[in-house]
């Protein structure tokens, strides 16, 4: 009998497969795969990871510590802090680095660290293939696997990795990255974790080495220039971001778009790319059309499987010094182009510029409503139809239209010449170009950026650092605030008359002045951009007559004393002296003479954070065994501690903008 939800497998079949999955419903090629000699095995290890048993005490983002350790030919030569692959969101090909583990003595205080029960509670494992060159994946991803380039890295539990030779990684990068590995694992998991017993198990097909190759290096190459538009990432460049557009407009505007436009230039390439693997690899398990099918309703169609739109197909120049392999070129040019009639394409337009404006994840009319976090798991649970999640808006926009990548690309830039744009992508960008300008002019450098400034030269003219770590968003004396520096880089970046301009844009993309937004939203959308540890912390008096940003990593006694005595100090001699020339106004001295009360109210705050003296403005770490009080006597940070640690005097005061950390 032959019926679409009827199977017939033979026991042998199931018998076959390695831990013997009751997975009845395959089709009888995917059994003849799961039955194969070779796999991943051979010629790959899958490895897992680190565990601390103790994340707060070992476990920092890059940003909170000293300094990054140094790796030189797989091995760590000096140093604390060195790069830690721990899962994450499902991505591929690259990215993802932001942590840090201290890894100091060959993890000597890890190795030693010792539970409540008096046992070693960390776990080490494999510790000889920490900082060799491998792939990393999340364990757990919903089914999806996507793996990424690790580098010089010590990776955990959940951060499974895949070793093999350094010249094999893009190829078997390329080969796990697609639909058809992650549904032939997600048949023989026993949940939707990829293990790496399950992993190694994957067969593995006769494959064209130096196609999937050159796919794998590429990808990984294009992912990598995203990242690095990416300011919570290792290789951010905060160049790219400041950098006046080149196309002759001295706007921010222009710039920020010309910066979301780059990145959908490489989306569209990427996903093209990514599509052209898929088309490989199914090739390679010679699956048919029915095969293929069965995997695509299980994980979705590829954005690159979509049909272009005749006269929307050009694709996008590659980055300088990107080359497209061999066979790429031919690949491109046969694949399916639609022929719209003028009121179709008038049609589809219209429906990208509504799924544009509303931005990534926003939803327009028609679409349905997206399934509940509740229904998602009883998807996983029962093996029901899980896409591979999109990575970038321009996939989402693909997905959502069932158009390639270039030719949304293209129809993309047909509407930004028309002046359409995303707003909540505008908004971002614009947020972002002053958060990094407002970064670096506070002293922050990124881990690459030394290199990065030493070919290109620096981010930022040196003169508008601050030496001292210290940016007031108040009048403070002869201190420039913020809004003011921000108005000086603008100045030599677009010149006064695209100063002025920027200054514009920022209050119709943003809705408030540039000055309001440091003063109510700065501090909110850098905190949520940093993952809750700040490197900007933005104290305020209780009023917010006096309100500065401080630099994490000068956080010291001297500059506690500084922040009192000099720039809150400048301030309430500017405000006495105001209040002098006030008299005979009652109404504007009782203010002066509030604002004052104010300030001085926060002077004394600092001055008990300072001196220690009482618990509730102490330094709390217990893993150095400190009073449980806190740590007694004049406040005496240790950056490498992190933010979690440092910030919690001032948060318990009350003088930071806004609460950072909801547990302690």
């Amino acid at each position: 009998m032959s019926h679409p939800i009827v199977s017939t497998p033979r026991q042998a079949d199931l018998l076959a497969i390695p831990e013997t999955p009751f997975v009845y419903w395959l089709r009888p090629r995917f059994f003849e795969l799961l039955r194969s000699e070779r796999r991943l095995s051979d010629v790959a290890e899958v490895r897992q990871g680190l565990a601390t048993a103790d994340n707060d005490r070992f476990v920092r983002c890059f940003w909170e510590v000293s300094e990054i350790g140094v790796v030189e030919d797989g091995r760590p030569v000096r140093g604390r802090w060195f790069w830690y692959a721990k899962g994450g969101r499902y991505q591929k090909w690259a990215g993802l680095e932001w942590l840090v583990l201290n890894w100091a003595n060959d993890g000597e205080e890890i190795k030693g660290f010792v539970g409540a029960n008096g046992r070693i509670a960390s776990r080490p494992q494999n510790t000889d293939y920490y900082f060799r060159p491998g792939l990393t994946y999340t364990q757990m991803s919903r089914g999806s696997m996507g793996t990424r380039l690790m580098i010089d890295s010590v990776f955990d539990v959940k951060g499974m990795s895949v070793f093999a030779e350094p010249v094999q990684l893009p190829r078997l990068a390329a080969l796990l990255s697609s639909r058809a590995s992650s549904y032939l694992l997600r048949v023989t998991t026993q949940n939707l974790e990829f293990h790496a017993g399950y992993v190694e198990n994957l067969p593995l097909p006769a494959v064209n080495t130096a196609v999937l190759g050159a796919i794998g290096r590429l990808s990984i190459g294009l992912k990598r220039s995203l990242v690095r538009l990416d300011a919570v990432e290792r290789a951010f460049d905060p160049r790219l971001f400041l950098q006046p557009n080149g196309d002759g407009e001295r706007t921010r505007l222009s710039t920020v778009v010309a910066t979301l436009a780059r990145a959908e230039a490489i989306a569209a390439l990427l996903h093209t790319l990514e599509g052209w693997n898929e088309r490989l690899v199914f090739d390679a398990y010679e699956l048919h059309e029915d095969d293929v099918r069965a995997v695509l309703d299980e994980t979705g169609t590829p954005a690159g499987w979509y049909p272009l739109i005749a006269g929307y197909d050009r694709l996008p120049d590659p980055p300088e010094g990107v080359e497209l392999p061999d066979g790429f070129a031919e690949y491109f040019a046969g694949l399916e182009r639609r022929e719209l009639s003028p009121e179709e394409l008038t049609a589809l337009k219209t429906r990208l510029r509504k799924l544009y404006e509303a931005g990534p994840g926003g939803k327009i009319d028609e679409d349905e409503e997206a399934p509940t976090g509740d229904d998602e798991e009883d998807e996983a649970v029962l093996g029901a139809r899980i896409p591979i999640p999109t990575e970038t808006f321009l996939e989402e926009l693909s997905q959502k239209l069932e158009v390639h990548p270039v030719s949304v690309y293209r129809l993309l830039e047909e509407l930004r010449s028309e002046g359409v744009f995303s707003p909540p992508e505008v908004r971002r960008a614009m947020e972002q170009w002053v958060e990094v300008a407002t970064l670096l002019m506070l002293g922050y450098r990124w881990p690459e950026q030394d290199q990065q400034d030493a070919e290109h030269g620096p981010a930022i003219d040196p003169d508008l650092v601050d030496e001292d770590g210290v940016i007031p968003l108040v009048r403070c004396g002869n201190h420039p605030t913020a809004a003011q520096r921000i108005r000086t880089l603008l100045e030599r970046l677009f010149g006064e008359e695209g100063a002025s301009r920027a200054e514009e844009e920022f209050r119709r993309w943003v809705g408030m002045t540039r000055d309001d937004w440091f003063r109510r939203r700065f501090f909110e959308e850098h905190t949520r951009r940093f993952k809750q540890r700040p490197i900007a912390w933005h104290l305020t008096s209780r009023e917010g007559r006096f309100q500065a940003l401080v630099l994490y990593h000068r956080l010291s006694r001297d500059l506690v004393q500084r922040l009192r005595a000099t720039y809150a100090g400048s301030l309430i001699s500017e405000l006495q002296a105001e209040r002098e020339k006030a008299k005979g106004d009652q109404a504007k001295v009782s203010d002066l003479t509030a604002g004052i009360e104010d300030v001085e109210e926060f002077r004394r705050t600092l001055e008990r954070i300072e001196r220690g003296d009482e618990p509730r403005y102490r330094i709390r770490c217990r893993w150095k065994g400190e009073d449980p009080d806190g740590r007694p006597g004049p406040y005496a940070p240790d950056l490498d501690d992190g933010v979690k640690v440092n910030i919690r005097p001032f948060q318990e005061a009350g003088i930071l903008a806004r609460p950072v950390i909801k547990k302690w």
